[in-house]
Order: C-alpha cells, then sequence, then structure tokens
C-alpha cells in the first residue's frame, strides 16, 4: 500500500503493462495530463566495431514527440537523451546515492532537487522532494493486476519527471531481478534479457 494517504492523491498514472520498457502509461485526468507510449526497438550496429543495443523511447501521444530516449549498456551505465539536449550517462542525471544504496538524486528546471527512495526488490518505491523529506510526493503501487504510480499535488508540477524517471529506475530493476531468478533456475527459463541483450519477450 501507498505510504501517501488517499485523499492526498492528486493524480495516478496506470500502466497497461508490468514491463516498463513496453507499455501505456494512462493519467486519471487525460484531459489535464498526458498519457505516454513507451516502446522499444533493437538497433543495430552502425559501425564494424559496434554491437546491436535496445532503445526506448517515452512517447506524448497526444503531440507524438518523443520526450526522452534511453540507451541501454551492458559494461557502462545507460545513456538517456531529453528533447533538444545532447545524450548524458544516465548516472550524471539521477545521480546514485553512495550513502543510500537504494536511493538515486536528480533535479529539476528550478534545481530543487528529488530522490528516489526503496529501489529494491520488494520494497515500493517512493519519491521524496527536499522541501517535503518526510512524506514521499509519488509512490508506486505493484501487485499482480495493479501497476500505478500515484502523485500529490506536489508530484504533477514536475509529473513527466516523474514518470521519465520511474520508467527507467524501473526496467533497470526488473532487469536485476530477473538476472537473479534466472541464475536460480537451474533450468533455465525464458523471460528478461541482459540489459544490452534483445529485446525481452512479451
Amino acid at each position: 500500500m501507498s505510504r501517501i494517504p488517499a485523499e492526498s492523491i492528486e493524480l495516478t498514472y496506470s500502466f497497461t503493462s508490468s514491463k516498463p520498457w513496453d507499455t501505456r502509461i494512462i493519467p486519471s485526468d487525460p484531459t489535464v495530463y498526458h498519457t505516454y507510449s513507451v516502446k522499444t526497438e533493437t538497433k543495430e550496429a552502425t559501425s564494424l566495431f559496434g554491437s546491436s543495443h535496445n532503445v526506448t523511447e517515452v512517447v506524448n501521444e497526444s503531440s507524438g514527440e518523443t520526450i526522452a530516449t534511453l540507451t541501454w549498456r551492458e559494461m557502462l551505465p545507460d545513456k538517456i537523451t531529453f528533447k533538444g539536449s545532447a545524450a548524458m550517462s544516465i548516472d550524471n542525471w539521477m545521480k546514485p546515492e553512495f550513502l543510500h544504496s537504494h536511493h538515486a538524486a536528480f533535479s529539476d528546471d528550478q534545481k530543487r532537487k528529488y530522490h528516489w527512495k526503496n529501489i529494491a526488490a520488494g520494497l515500493e518505491m517512493e519519491l521524496h522532494a527536499e522541501d517535503t523529506p518526510d512524506t514521499p510526493i509519488a509512490s508506486f503501487t505493484k501487485n499482480l493486476n495493479v501497476h500505478q504510480l500515484n502523485l500529490t499535488k506536489r508530484a504533477t508540477e514536475i509529473y513527466e519527471l516523474c514518470v521519465v524517471s520511474f520508467i527507467f529506475l524501473e526496467k533497470k530493476l526488473s532487469l536485476q531481478e530477473a538476472s537473479v531468478l534466472s541464475r536460480a533456475d537451474d533450468a533455465g527459463t525464458e523471460g528478461f534479457l541482459v540489459a544490452a541483450g534483445p529485446i525481452p519477450s512479451k
């Protein structure tokens, strides 16, 4: 259950798939907030020494614009590209917090700082703002049938950043969880693949 009281939830984004790299993200009020599509494709190598890699795009369905792109990499941190900006390591934008292994921080265009917490299997991811450190402004609820990102009024000020940062963190976490399960399965199973491999099967 979310730590955010029901009366404090201003906006809920519902995911149509448990795979954060292949889903639609639908707002509880589509007349005010955008709906997003997340798609992943395998790009072939463009040079002799290159290799194929996955690219995830987050698209605003209203405008058709790609607002953010994630290039998956196996040995190095993924690269993120925002509309109108140069590509950068995702760790340069959403910085891991070395004193808190399950936290990551980013800033908005007003230099306000935010912290995702509980980035680990079995925990409910929460977003905290520095101006509201004791109470989450967004949280993710996941069970067999429901995958929802709940936002307070404060979080709606940066709702697009909430969506993008969450998707890319959840993608990384999902692959890590699947890798652990795969290694634990002596028989081997089909499912998630390592970050630089082909697109995971639907």
